[in-house]
């Protein structure tokens, strides 16, 4: 990938990385390129918070940011405060771009594509009475679903629900609910998982393309509405956008991504196609190219 840098009337001595340029036309190879760029960005700040004096961050972040794979060890420090905050730069505007373009964005999606959308963002109510039934049922699968990774939080999601058991049923939890954790637990999973599908999915098992395309749309129009109505501050409005709003773009773009990506691949030749492949396994051994 070509990172894009800055221009000399932009800055004459030293060219520097730039985000994806808000403003313009859409652009797919742009859109491409800069996604691509803010993955790879985020895997080299996991890696150096990790593994601070790792050399091949060091000289792809060197490569990115400042076009001078040399940069970092020159300057004897660590790219990680560099990293943060390009990535912090990107992830505002691809949210801001996808924004700006949405309505081709949304012209890429398919129906059946909103099922996995309402899965990437946060759901909001509205009022309407089968939306924030949805609404509720899938928060509290996501909670039993995080619960699932975590015995404290297991136990402290059924600890809150023994406390509506029979009497007899919460003395023999307090004896054996060491053993009988998981087992109730699991129920509610269940539980909770057969209530998602039954909404998410017509009486043939298909899904519900319509209904959650609008659940998504919806949702976004709400956070949207909440955030024209603040006034209070900057700070407000900058916190709405990044926590209410943001993930529904960034989720459109990667959606969008996905499309755009597949696309290109099926306009490169397959000769080319090969090359990358034998470059790839070169440099999985360690070999520079």
């Amino acid at each position: 990938m070509t990172p894009e840098v800055a221009t000399q009337e932009h800055d004459p001595v030293m060219p520097i990385y730039t985000p994806i340029e808000l403003g313009r036309g859409y652009d797919r190879r742009k859109l491409i390129q800069h996604y691509e760029t803010f993955r790879d960005i985020g895997q080299w700040l996991q890696t150096i918070q990790k593994d601070p004096e790792n050399t091949g961050v060091r000289e792809d972040a060197g490569d990115l940011l400042r076009t001078n794979p040399q940069y970092y060890f020159k300057a004897n420090r660590s790219p990680r405060s560099d990293l943060e905050g390009a990535l912090s730069e990107e992830h505002d505007h691809l949210g801001e771009y996808a924004r700006e373009h949405s309505s081709t964005l949304y012209g890429k999606l398919k129906s059946e594509d909103y099922v996995g959308l309402v899965q990437r963002v946060p759901l909001y109510k509205t009022g309407n009475r089968e939306h924030d039934e949805f609404v509720e049922v899938m928060n509290e699968n996501r909670k039993l679903a995080e619960a699932s990774e975590d015995p404290e939080k297991m136990a402290e999601y059924v600890g809150g629900k023994v406390k509506n058991f029979p009497k007899w049923a919460q003395i023999s939890y307090m004896r054996h609910g060491e053993s009988d954790l998981r087992l109730i637990f699991q129920s509610y999973l269940n539980s909770a998982n057969a209530k998602l599908r039954a909404i998410m999915l017509d009486e043939k098992r298909n899904p519900r393309s319509e209904f959650l395309k609008e659940v998504f749309e919806e949702s976004l129009k709400e956070a949207e509405t909440e955030l024209d109505q603040e006034s209070y501050s900057d700070k407000e409005k900058n916190d709405i956008w990044k926590r209410n709003i943001r993930p529904y773009y960034m989720a459109l773009l990667e959606k969008g991504y996905e499309k755009e990506k597949k696309e290109e691949d099926g306009d490169i030749p397959q000769e080319k196609k090969d090359r990358d492949t034998r470059r790839k396994r070169r440099r999985a051994k360690g070999m520079p190219f």
